[in-house]
């Protein structure tokens, strides 16, 4: 069975307020305001996912909208004689998609033809919008390691420490089921 995939993600913050805002930021925002309905009127009746973005890239350029916050923290001290993994993951936008199977659609005339379709098939349309600040942090700090037997012989690091901050990110996989 092949995948059909229209998918529109989109991250921004709070709409700004104008409780206090001064003339010139009233016009940024009238501008941006423009800019997004311009950038949406110009896609009727196309991909209103593309659509989307622009009209919230006008809303971002005019102020309108802040960017979002998005973090991820990690934090390991004091550690005594033990192995450490410490990982912080920040994404705004994220899809992953994995379409495996055994009916891999070949032809094999010596024993026989087989015509099955291939479930191998992937379309997508995807689009990604992030107005953020994404941010991970990942600490270790004061491990110690006294009189450990074998650490050399440990299958993995004694201390591991991963930070990763995505904006956007998609993942597609296609193909036969892993032997």
């Amino acid at each position: 069975m092949p995948v059909f995939l229209h998918d529109g993600q989109y991250v921004a913050g709070e709409f700004a307020s104008f409780d206090d805002a001064s003339r010139g930021e009233i016009i940024q925002a009238g501008i941006g305001l423009l800019l997004g309905g311009l950038g949406f009127a110009a896609y009727d009746d196309q991909n209103v996912h593309t659509a989307l973005a622009l009209a919230f890239t006008g809303l971002a350029l005019g102020g309108i909208v802040d960017p979002a916050d998005i973090s991820a923290y990690s934090s390991v001290y004091c550690i005594e004689n033990a192995s450490v993994d410490s990982a912080a993951t920040a994404v705004a936008n994220n899809i992953s998609v994995s379409v495996l199977s055994d009916v891999d659609g070949g032809t094999d005339c010596i024993t026989g033809c087989d015509d099955r379709l291939s479930n191998h098939v992937v379309i997508a349309d995807i689009t990604q919008w992030a107005y953020a600040n994404v941010k991970a942090d990942s600490d270790v700090y004061n491990v110690e390691v006294n009189n450990y037997t074998n650490l050399g012989l440990l299958d993995k690091p004694l201390v591991s420490s991963v930070a990763t901050a995505v904006g956007n990110n998609v993942s597609i996989t296609v193909g036969p089921l892993a032997d």
